[in-house]
């Protein structure tokens, strides 16, 4: 629901649209979307971005909106992803959507860029440039991840998030990454997502649960950082080294707590010092 704020803040933005103060109103607009979700301000805000040349300020707010998946937050979405090239994602969808969602996607083609060895030359990975390796075709990002996967140089982050990607596009070609320095081999469409992982959501749940019953809510952003951290470098096969979601996150809270002798002690260290490096 629209706040009043967010109304003043939305026809001050128009009026100086109207009057081609560009600036000023993408200023007022992004005021106005930090006190909350608006499909009305999301749409002219990103509309404002493109005309200024900026399609990944507009892509990263409308991947923003909860209901970027439905109209109309769905048709400039769209746009955006055709803008920048984001094949894709726009192949991820292909594999998520079904009903009239998808037929609108069949309306569409989104290509890849045309300067893919920009995109394969890239070293360093980061917030800002992500977006541009979902600008490659398939056979180029394959090659792309599995490279990324198999080097030790690959951190913690861009390791889930390649492989989440690979999940995303249901993948049947098998693939390697390294876990605990050892390179095995995972299928995309035969793995789940990390973050919705029933392994990874039990243990953040039992930490919960322990945290709570400690009465130490400052132990919350270690513990979950921690499961992040070590079921993370275990992903895509955490089931080959743990199997008991409620035992791990005991081990991991008493772990924490100063009671570094648990059963996969070995394991956490590990894990731990190899993140330091």
């Amino acid at each position: 629901m629209t706040t009043i704020s967010q109304k003043n803040l939305l026809k001050l933005a128009l009026e100086a649209k109207e009057k081609e103060q560009t600036e000023q109103a993408i200023s007022l607009l992004e005021e106005a979307i930090m006190l909350g979700p608006d499909t009305t301000i999301a749409l002219n805000l990103s509309q404002l971005y493109q005309e200024v040349g900026l399609f990944y300020n507009a892509y990263e707010l409308l991947k923003n909106q909860d209901n970027y998946l439905t109209e109309p937050i769905f048709t400039e979405y769209l746009h955006v992803l055709k803008a920048l090239n984001l094949r894709i994602e726009f192949l991820q969808l292909k594999e998520l959507l079904q009903g009239a969602a998808r037929n609108q996607l069949e309306k569409i083609e989104v290509k890849a860029t045309d300067d893919p060895l920009s995109v394969m030359k890239l070293k360093k990975i980061q917030v800002d440039n992500y977006w541009k390796i979902l600008t490659l075709d398939l056979p180029q990002f394959e090659l792309f991840v599995q490279e990324k996967l198999a080097s030790t140089e690959t951190d913690l982050a861009l390791h889930i998030s390649l492989i989440e990607e690979c999940v995303k596009l249901q993948l049947t070609t098998p693939l390697n990454t390294l876990v605990l320095d050892k390179l095995v081999q995972f299928v995309p469409k035969e793995v789940g997502l990390f973050q919705t992982n029933n392994f990874v959501t039990e243990v953040n749940n039992f930490g919960f649960e322990l945290v709570e019953k400690a009465k130490s809510p400052s132990l919350s952003p270690l513990f979950f950082a921690m499961t992040r951290i070590i079921l993370g470098s275990l992903y895509p096969i955490i089931d080959q080294y743990l199997d008991d979601p409620k035992s791990f996150a005991q081990e991991i809270f008493d772990y924490i707590t100063g009671q570094t002798n648990v059963e996969h002690s070995e394991l956490i260290t590990k894990i731990l010092q190899k993140n330091q490096q």
